[in-house]
């Protein structure tokens, strides 16, 4: 089952797309496509397409932490990485918790805390509440249920 915002569309620059039917979705528009784990079926890229295959041997909502603690410290570990011009792929790589800091870095780009081309970019952005972020609505919405 895909679990995507209700006003997220499913064309854009950005996503998060969980579960989603690889054969049935068009993923020409992203430039680079980062899978928790090895999907089911073949991967094919288009031009100037980046593909990254994790290995987690589980992916679930329950690894992902919605306290803001938690996000503060993802929010410093991920400045301190843009710092060093790092991708989005190359954090993600560089994390034990996958999850959490897709998670994480989705929410920041939500909230424009963050801006990703091509590498990713701390703004300096007014103080937002969590709770505005429909991503992370979402996920606290289904592991509070």
């Amino acid at each position: 089952r895909g679990i995507m915002p209700p006003a997220c569309p499913l064309r854009g620059k950005n996503a998060v797309l969980i579960g989603a039917d690889l054969l049935n979705t068009d993923l020409s528009d992203y430039e680079e496509l980062i899978f928790i784990d090895k999907p089911l079926g073949e991967i094919y890229a288009h031009k100037n397409q980046s593909i990254i295959v994790g290995n987690i041997d589980s992916f679930s909502l329950l690894n992902i932490d919605t306290e803001r603690e938690n996000l503060v410290n993802n929010f410093r570990d991920i400045t301190q990485k843009a710092k060093c011009g790092m991708t989005y792929g190359e954090i993600v790589s560089s994390t034990l918790s996958k999850e959490q800091t897709i998670f994480a870095l989705e929410v920041f780009k939500e909230l424009d805390f963050i801006e990703e081309n091509g590498f990713i970019f701390v703004k300096k952005a007014e103080k937002k509440d969590l709770i505005s972020s429909r991503i992370y609505k979402a996920v606290s919405e289904i592991k509070n249920a």
